[in-house]
């Protein structure tokens, strides 16, 4: 989830551009960098000075209670893995000033921030990369043993056998064995077996399809299997919402219309989407994988995702007065955050502005790279084709922050910038811009940056509400913001440990 919002730093700095732009403070920069991230490589950044920035910042801010906050909230509140991991490996690995609390409360962190049995091997591989090369064995502090003993607890016999980890460096056993969990009644089962190496995954999808599949010879046969397979957990209700939606393309291509037609009932479902807590451009990637089939009953499956989207609009914040919504197509922004994922930064910003377009009618769009232009669209269309749309008018070149005020020709209560911030106009020009902007217009808009890579650098910073992120809620903190600037750190602050 996008977060945060305090004063900028004076100091200024050159940007990924090699052009003249302001440092954000440290605390800024790392929940930022948290909370965009996926740790891999981008492009301005490679992976390992990803990790590097984020130990270093770790370091100078040499808070460990407010770092352990970060991490819960990006792991629990923002959906961030990957970031969690880091920071829960960071918090194990380094040695921060006396502190009594920390002290104290280290253990409850390392349980809280193990959601999914898996956490405890990803922050555990992170934790084992980043020793001191001389030691032959991991040495796990006893806070972290601690903290993970206890969160075996939440997890039932079911969750254990699925998250065994079988082919990785560091299996679920092997866990087990260090930490020597206290078996539960949930899992004392499991626990046994896991040890002998007899625990079995049973009921998932996944090992449904690979059981079914097994002793099939024949290209008919695996289909007829994996018909039936697929619409026993469509008709038995056994498919997770995200499941659903990654998997329509497996499921369109096998199924019966009767059958998927369930499926897409199961997709439009008001409370699966509310629950499943999708970050929006989910959507658009399930979007764009059907549209590349070659299948009549393709054109029902785009309908359903796109009245899905739809509905999850609906927590969409309508905010009083003109609002301006800018998406930055420059060049860098045809980054994709994850080496995983189909989608760029673009698209994700289009989604985003789309959505405050289609929600608040008092809204205007536009794009800008080398030069920027107004984008005149009609809100009635679905969302997922209103970002098309925005997409298609895209040209990626440099980035000239100030064109945005150059072009503005309405008087705005906000600017909302979708960018990596990274331009190449320098801070004097884009100031100069938007000083020229607010004498022409007689106005003094309330600007968002919502950075979307985190690079640790901003081209402006007078009235400036600087966020990160994009997840679900990230417009929705713009209305929290304006009744109170200080709602997002607090929040942070507010996890407890």
């Amino acid at each position: 989830m996008s977060k945060f919002n305090t004063s900028i730093n004076q100091s200024l700095a050159l940007n990924c551009e090699n052009v003249d732009a302001f440092k954000l403070t440290s605390k800024m920069e790392l929940i930022a960098s948290v909370l965009t991230s996926f740790i891999e490589d981008r492009f301005y950044r490679c992976k390992r000075d990803t990790l590097n920035n984020l130990r270093d910042l770790i370091l100078k801010i040499n808070d460990p209670i407010f770092t352990a906050k970060l991490a819960l909230y990006a792991r629990i509140n923002a959906n961030m893995r990957s970031t969690s991991h880091v920071l829960a490996g960071y918090l194990a690995r380094l040695e921060f000033k006396p502190d009594s609390e920390w002290t104290i409360k280290k253990k409850y962190f390392f349980e809280q921030i193990i959601q999914r049995p898996d956490d405890m091997s990803e922050i555990l591989a992170f934790y084992d990369s980043i020793q001191s090369k001389d030691k032959i064995e991991v040495s796990i502090p006893n806070g972290l043993k601690k903290g993970f003993r206890k969160a075996f607890n939440k997890f039932n016999d079911y969750q254990l056998a699925k998250y065994q980890m079988r082919e990785k460096q560091w299996k679920l056993v092997d866990i087990v064995n260090i930490i020597k969990p206290i078996p539960q009644a949930n899992n004392s089962n499991s626990l046994e077996k896991l040890i002998k190496n007899e625990l079995l995954v049973e009921g998932t999808w996944e090992t449904n399809l690979s059981k079914g599949l097994q002793n099939t010879t024949t290209e008919e046969e695996k289909t007829e299997k994996k018909q039936q397979i697929w619409e026993d957990l469509i008709i038995n209700n056994k498919l997770g919402y995200m499941v659903l939606l990654r998997n329509l393309r497996n499921i369109l291509s096998v199924v019966s219309d009767s059958v998927l037609k369930k499926a897409l009932d199961l997709l439009e479902n008001p409370d699966s989407i509310k629950n499943s807590k999708l970050l929006p451009y989910r959507f658009y990637a399930a979007y764009k994988e059907i549209k590349k089939m070659n299948l009549p009953s393709a054109s029902k499956v785009l309908e359903s995702i796109s009245n899905a989207a739809d509905i999850a609009l609906e927590n969409t914040p309508q905010l009083e007065g003109r609002s301006l919504i800018v998406v930055d197509a420059s060049g860098s922004m045809t980054d994709s955050p994850s080496i995983k994922s189909d989608m760029n930064m673009i698209e994700i910003a289009s989604i985003f502005a789309a959505s405050f377009y289609k929600k608040n009618i008092d809204s205007h769009l536009m794009i800008f790279s080398d030069d920027a232009e107004y984008l005149i669209l009609n809100r009635k269309d679905t969302l997922l084709s209103l970002v098309d749309q925005i997409i298609s008018k895209t040209e990626p070149k440099g980035t000239q922050f100030s064109s945005i005020f150059d072009k503005a020709s309405e008087t705005y209560e906000r600017i909302i910038i979708l960018s990596d911030m990274q331009g190449m106009d320098g801070i004097d020009r884009v100031q100069k811009a938007l000083n020229n902007y607010q004498e022409r217009s007689k106005s003094e808009p309330k600007i968002f940056s919502i950075d979307m890579s985190c690079y640790g650098t901003v081209q402006l910073k007078d009235r400036i509400t600087y966020i990160s992120g994009w997840s679900d809620k990230l417009l929705n903190l713009i209305g929290e913001l304006e009744k109170n600037p200080q709602a997002l750190i607090k929040e942070i602050e507010s996890v407890q440990l």
